[in-house]
């Protein structure tokens, strides 16, 4: 009962969700132009109250929970896959500086400290892997920035209701970054260097 544009620019959103943001269109003109557009649509129904938008859009979207839903077991696994490698990681390191204590390592070195080639190489720990995640719903600027930082095939966020976004965005004291949002609209990239929690926030 609701206009069929609204399932269509749902299933539109969720495909653009489900792609891998890696893939492109490669579009070529008369011009000998060529273009690689990323995944990335911006996509607004509007309607009256009670025009079903929700309840036509939502069949769409629940295609991304399902999704969302079938990897959690294979996530525990990656996650105790990760951890394993993250204990020889730490071993390693825990063997890195005990070599670099012995005088041994120090042998031949004009300040007397260890040399890194006389000492066991570590190789390097990969971050830990994170849930697969198609859909945000209620998500700051800078906790999406983490989160596309985090899962470059891509993102979608996902509003019910416009009205508090754009109110948000034109709100100077809400703490939103309309910059992020202007350079996630051309997929460009967006660096986030904020003190707070004493890590290095990634970049999207």
């Amino acid at each position: 009962g609701c206009d069929p544009i609204t399932p269509l620019f749902a299933g539109l959103a969720t495909i653009c969700a489900a792609i891998d943001a890696g893939t492109k269109l490669i579009v070529s003109t008369d011009t000998h132009s060529t273009y690689h557009i990323p995944p990335i649509l911006w996509l607004m129904v509007i309607g009256p109250p009670g025009d079903k938008k929700t309840p036509g859009s939502k069949p769409m979207r629940s295609i991304l929970d399902a999704l969302e839903a079938e990897d959690k077991p294979f996530h525990k696994l990656r996650l105790l896959e990760w951890s394993a490698k993250h204990v020889s990681y730490s071993s390693q390191v825990t063997a890195f500086h005990k070599a670099s204590e012995q005088a041994e390592a120090c042998i031949g070195s004009p300040d007397g400290l260890a040399s890194v080639e006389n000492l066991p190489k570590v190789p390097d720990c990969p971050p830990p892997p994170v849930p697969l995640r198609f859909l945000v719903t209620d998500v700051t600027s800078q906790k999406l920035a983490r989160m596309a930082a985090e899962r470059p095939r891509g993102i979608v966020c996902w509003l019910d209701e416009l009205h508090g976004w754009l109110k948000k965005m034109s709100n100077p004291t809400s703490g939103e970054d309309p910059t992020m949002w202007l350079e996630a609209h051309g997929g460009g990239v967006y660096h986030v260097d904020r003190m707070g929690d004493g890590k290095e926030n990634p970049s999207t």
